[in-house]
């Protein structure tokens, strides 16, 4: 690599052309980037500031160097802000055509824009790729107004032109101009013998990250000859881009990656969203494949995805009916399912009626398990799995496998749904208007203005009272938001809360059926109600289908399941023999039945472990750090923490025990670690994940076994030694009154910790030197946090009422913890007279959090508890 350093006058005003390659992206900076640009460029007229701004690499590789004719160079990186400036200068040249000097205009163009005595594509300084190229070239002709990204870009800037000093005058420009070309610097790096797609692939300056659509284009367009690229986009990929633009044009990067990944998934192997590119390179690399053909897959594939996403309907009236009620359940986790089944039916092996019985079995199945109040959370990959396990018999295959996860039976479904709250759900309108449409009308029914009406109101007057009888809030709470007691209409705000004899006569001039049919019944309460959701639940029963009779689920009375003890055992034993296979450098010694394992260190007390926890239905790898001077290291590493999971190519979660006793940096997975066919990808997963690790925190580890926790209050060992004594002398106090709160090990810091009862929730007392103030905390951390928090929130005011004052209840949204606080003020730890008032309050509070909090905290959502113990 050939280097050095120049100025974007340098730069531009010499005999080359940069040519924007095939596999780069479209032009991707948008207001935030051109905002920093712009800071960047008024920071540098300051009075007083000399000197140039480093605006980064500029890497390219030569295309053709031929002597006589323009020299060819691939801009490897650099494309947004070599085309965003050049973009400025355009505006800038505009801007000196209305200020009147044509000379420094022409000077402009003909300097950094064009070159003046070459003809054609040679012509233009810059060459755009396919699909920016005629905006680009709008602009450089001054033809307002340019649609687009960059015709956007070049609007901003002339706006920002009018703020610099001597805008309107040529003296203003010229210096302006002066500042582009003159004190604007990059690093001017020249490849030779490189491979430009990997160089590419690996620089990613620009702040706009590479996605995964982005990669996997590259990679496919550098498989295509370079006098057939332009061919290949316009005719083979540019109308598979096409479906994914948004209303202005800009290609939607997560439906796009969203649906390479669907594509990927169609054969029945799940990929993490994170690894889209890295499962599509490895799919086709290991093969020599067409790319014209893999584009003209691609190309079908979402033609399909356009009708499953809704944005166009299927040919076939029966199957685009089918598709339509199953699009309202908001199904994407079932389109790599419903890929595969398009290209069975586009190769005759499904018909068109087998296919849209399919989808009403998916959209039953999906509904059913809503109402009878089943999880969704594995859907993701159940679909997937459905893949593999339906065979050659679609219909009968898919049934099996649906029936086997708890398909709601057709009592039961009918049961629940008349007592189902289905003005809490999002489907509510939904699945009036299905069962509206089921009624027997002429002609079709227009719903898009109705609004969902309770008949028997949310707010009870006292006609109301009176007209339902001494149950009325009784039949109030079990009916007011069930199937039965809503309905449809236009004049929701007229009918409000008037009596039922009232809202009978506006019922009965409906057009809805489900609406007029209410006008003939006399009165409204518990029984008419009832029958009314039963009808409902047996029409919505016929509208989502599924089994008619209770099914067993797969050798339900046979099947012996399986220990947590055995599956781990058998897991780890597995993810053993699969390091072994792939001559990993990770090892883990001695399977244990234990749901975490050790799989070696970065240094000492810093492991790597890896997680398999059944509870909570996920896999995980981390970093643990165990010992002070190790937690001051992580705490270091977590202010890189935005660098470190840019490199690991994922959210990580920072986690720490009550006392800091143990920090971890943890990688999560969310899988069913029960389905052992499933498991030769988690062990691949983990070895990939854990050696991530190994690459991106072992140098920081190495490098940074110095560094200081950041926290404000531990600023010296005689602020440390002096929270030591703060506590020791609580603690002493505390064992001597023989108190309920039961105080932890005292150490250096400026708080302390209590048990009370629950995993994920502690007690904490914080002594302040720099805010002279003390505070007694009860801290909700864990998985669960947000959800204890929010149930203790509701008994608020009995809460305080028992406490005897008023307390902070700090939701944290941006945090995972939640906190309940007690502040004193202007007590500050440093002045030991006050030790003993302020000791005497502390457990005052402690003991009264404790005693108010402790019997709430056991008692919270205890069946379904998954907080103990706390696994990653």
């Amino acid at each position: 690599m050939k280097s050095i350093n120049l100025t974007l006058g340098q730069i531009l005003t010499s005999p080359s052309q940069y040519v924007i390659p095939a596999f780069q992206r479209y032009y991707r900076w948008d207001q935030p980037q051109w905002d920093k640009l712009w800071a960047d460029l008024t920071d540098l007229q300051q009075p007083g500031k000399t000197g140039r701004h480093f605006l980064g690499f500029l890497v390219l590789i030569p295309e053709s160097v031929i002597p006589g004719q323009v020299a060819k160079y691939h801009l490897i990186d650099g494309q947004q802000r070599l085309t965003t400036l050049s973009l400025l200068l355009c505006a800038l040249r505009d801007a000196s055509k209305v200020a009147g000097s044509e000379e420094l205009a022409q000077e402009i163009a003909l300097t950094t824009l064009e070159h003046q005595f070459k003809k054609g594509t040679d012509r233009y300084r810059i060459f755009p790729k396919l699909r920016d190229r005629d905006q680009y070239i709008a602009c450089l002709g001054g033809e307002p107004p340019v649609e687009g990204r960059l015709g956007s870009a070049m609007r901003y800037f002339a706006g920002r032109l009018t703020t610099i000093p001597g805008s309107g005058t040529e003296e203003g420009l010229r210096a302006f101009f002066a500042l582009l070309t003159q004190r604007l610097e990059f690093i001017y790096a020249q490849l030779e013998g490189e491979n430009p797609f990997n160089i590419f692939k690996s620089l990613n300056s620009t702040g706009v990250p590479l996605g995964q659509a982005d990669l996997i284009r590259n990679f496919v367009f550098m498989q295509v000859p370079v006098e057939d690229l332009d061919e290949f986009e316009e005719t083979l990929w540019k109308p598979t881009e096409h479906r994914f633009e948004n209303a202005q044009g800009n290609i939607d990067e997560l439906a796009f990656s969203s649906f390479f990944r669907d594509y990927l998934m169609r054969h029945g192997e799940y990929v993490p969203p994170g690894d889209t590119f890295e499962s599509f390179q490895r799919h086709y690399a290991a093969t020599d494949f067409d790319p014209k053909q893999v584009a003209v897959d691609l190309k079908q594939a979402s033609e399909w995805y356009e009708i499953l996403r809704g944005h166009r309907p299927d040919p076939n009236p029966q199957l685009e009916n089918a598709l339509s009620t199953l699009r309202q359940l908001d199904s994407s986790t079932t389109y790599s399912l419903l890929l595969n089944l398009y290209q069975r039916r586009q190769h005759h092996k499904l018909s068109d009626h087998d296919m849209a019985e399919v989808l009403r079995m998916l959209a039953g199945f999906i509904l059913r398990r809503l109402v009878c109040g089943e999880n969704s959370r594995g859907y993701a990959r159940m679909f997937i799995q459905a893949i593999s396990a339906v065979g050659d018999q679609v219909v009968d295959g898919l049934r099996q496998f649906l029936e086997a996860r708890d398909f709601p039976d057709t009592p039961r479904f009918v049961e629940a749904f008349t007592r189902f709250n289905l003005y809490g759900s999002r489907y509510r309108k939904v699945v009036l208007e299905a069962i509206e449409r089921a009624n027997d009308h002429k002609e079709p029914v227009v719903l898009t203005n109705a609004q969902v009406e309770h008949i028997m109101p949310q707010t009870l007057t006292d006609a109301w009272r009176s007209a339902l009888g001494p149950d009325a809030e009784q039949i109030h709470a079990t009916w007011l938001h069930t199937a039965g007691n809503l309905t449809l209409t236009g004049y929701n705000a007229e009918l409000h809360n008037k009596p039922f004899s009232d809202k009978r006569k506006e019922y009965d001039e409906s057009n809805i059926v489900m609406t007029r049919q209410l006008a003939e019944l006399e009165t409204w309460g518990d029984a008419e109600i009832r029958q009314r959701g039963e009808s409902m639940a047996q029409v919505a029963a016929t509208i989502w289908p599924g089994p008619a009779a209770p099914v067993r689920r797969i050798d339900q009375e046979t099947k012996t399941t399986p220990s947590r003890f055995d599956l781990r055992l058998r897991y780890w034993t597995g993810f053993r023999e699969h390091l072994k296979t792939v001559g990993s450098s990770l090892v883990l010694h001695n399977p244990r039945p234990y749901y975490d394992r050790r799989c070696g260190r970065l240094a000492p007390r810093i492991i790597l472990y890896a997680y398999f926890n059944l509870r909570n239905q996920r896999i995980a790898v981390g970093v643990r750090f165990d010992g002070k001077p190790q937690r001051d290291l992580f705490h270091a590493l977590r202010e890189s923490r935005d660098a470190i999971e840019a490199e690991v190519g994922a959210k990580l979660v920072w986690t720490h025990g009550p006392n800091l006793s143990v920090c971890e940096i943890l990688l999560r997975n969310p899988v069913d670690p029960t389905d052992e066919t499933l498991w030769p990808a988690y062990f691949d997963w983990m070895r990939r994940s854990l050696e991530t690790f190994q690459r991106v925190v072992g140098p920081r580890v190495d490098k940074s076994q110095g560094a200081k926790p950041p926290h404000s209050e531990i600023n010296s060992s005689a602020t440390g030694a002096l929270y030591l004594e703060y506590w020791s002398a609580l603690r002493g106090r505390l064992i001597q009154s023989e108190s309920a709160v039961k105080p932890q090990k005292p150490l250096p810091q400026h708080w302390t910790t209590f048990a009370i009862g629950r995993s994920g929730i502690h007690l904490g007392a914080v002594a302040s030197v720099t805010k002279s103030e003390i505070r007694v905390e009860l801290i909700f951390s864990g998985s669960l946090a947000k959800p204890h928090f929010h149930l203790l929130l509701k008994d608020k005011d009995a809460v305080e009422a028992e406490l005897g004052m008023n307390v902070e209840w700090l939701k944290l949204p941006a945090r995972k913890e939640s906190h309940v606080v007690l502040r004193r003020l202007d007590s500050d730890p440093s002045h030991r007279e006050e030790w003993p008032e302020q000791h005497a309050w502390l457990q005052d509070k402690l003991e009264a959090f404790h005693k108010v909090f402790g019997p709430r905290i056991k008692e919270l959502n205890a069946e379904n508890d998954t907080s103990e113990p706390t696994p990653p």
